[in-house]
């Protein structure tokens, strides 16, 4: 009887795409992030130099769908692995465990936003691992289980009492995986089904001009449903931060302009301009603080209140002014002179001279 591996193998060849609009390679060429290809255990994906996104080597890919839990900005769609039907289900196996309920060929592709949207809907999520250690997915196996940690941490700061029971029970047999039954047969058929209609839709394309900014469905769906018990609580490590601006802020608005998920945005109201911060919204990408020209970004732990709340603060403000000596508007400090470029000239401009725009 065939087995799902080998039945996945002939309906779609093509084993995953990856939303250029999210993925912060395909955004932005100069970005760092490089998580999927780090934790792919085949070595499928790689990055070509001047090239935006990563490629996909279609003969590597097993469709484990590690590099999918490692993506901040839920950029990967894995063929074969119906999210939706993973994501309602209370009890999840690796292919390689015993067991009932939902099937991924590894668990690594549930990151800590991802369980906490299981643990938003069912009390307790089991999961069950196969033998990580003997496992050609040890690395996904060992990610998954990072991420349990982080989910569960989160849970216990939000005084939730849901939570999440991990197991192993390894159901090796060699055979290549478990034979298909007539109802995994119909729900692989739906699922690839929507997934090559998906990818005969004319690709995105991106404007580098005007980026698009979405925040992960799974952190949207958990956050919605939260509501935090314990005051005074701050939020474990993972990805989630609370970003800081420091008085090097020059108010250039690149961090605004490259956040792939609207964390960061801006507002300006006569003479004043204000960079505020979502931190429900934030990933932890470190976009905003890598491309962040005068390295004035940082980080700070986050509460638990906004988090969960949705809550936006403003971390920096400043004036907008006329520069006396070059005319051009700057956002500087309340009291700031001349433009940070013109500064650095002595003897230029002399107090009091900036005009403030009204």
């Amino acid at each position: 009887m065939v087995s799902l591996d080998q039945l996945l193998t002939l309906v779609d060849p093509a084993p995953m795409v990856i939303d250029a609009r999210a993925c912060l390679r395909a955004r932005h060429r100069g970005a760092a992030c490089r998580e999927c290809g780090t934790a792919c255990p085949e070595g499928a994906i790689t990055f070509p130099s001047g090239t935006g996104g990563p490629a996909v080597d279609p003969g590597l890919c097993t469709r484990c769908g590690i590099c999918a839990g490692v993506c901040r900005t839920a950029a990967v769609d894995v063929r074969g692995i119906d999210g939706d039907a993973v994501l309602s289900a209370s009890e999840i196996r690796c292919a390689e465990a015993a067991g009932a309920g939902a099937q991924l060929p590894c668990l690594g592709w549930l990151g800590p936003d991802r369980l906490l949207a299981l643990a938003a809907r069912h009390p307790v999520v089991r999961l069950t691992a196969g033998d990580c250690g003997r496992c050609r997915y040890r690395e996904g196996g060992r990610r998954a289980a990072a991420a349990t940690q982080a989910a569960a941490a989160a849970l216990a700061a939000l005084g939730s009492p849901n939570q999440f029971e991990w197991r192993q029970e390894d159901a090796r047999s060699g055979a290549g995986g478990p034979p298909v039954s007539r109802r995994d047969l119909l729900r692989l058929w739906q699922a690839q089904g929507l997934q090559v209609a998906r990818q005969l839709l004319p690709k995105a394309q991106v404007n580098p001009a005007r980026l698009p900014a979405q925040v992960p469905p799974a952190r949207r769906y958990w956050v919605a449903r939260t509501r935090p018990d314990v005051a005074g609580a701050m939020m474990p490590e993972g990805p989630w931060k609370s970003r800081t601006a420091s008085d090097a802020c020059t108010g250039c608005g690149l961090c605004v302009a490259l956040c792939p998920t609207g964390a960061l945005t801006q507002a300006q109201e006569q003479a004043e301009w204000t960079l505020r911060h979502q931190p429900s919204a934030c990933v932890g990408c470190d976009t905003c603080a890598d491309f962040c020209p005068v390295r004035a970004v940082g980080e700070e732990p986050v509460p638990v209140a906004a988090m969960a709340g949705g809550t936006v603060r403003p971390i920096t403000r400043r004036t907008v002014s006329i520069c006396p000596s070059c005319r051009k508007e700057f956002k500087g400090k309340p009291g700031a002179q001349r433009c940070p470029l013109c500064s650095l000239v002595p003897g230029e401009g002399t107090a009091g001279d900036a005009v403030a725009l009204r």
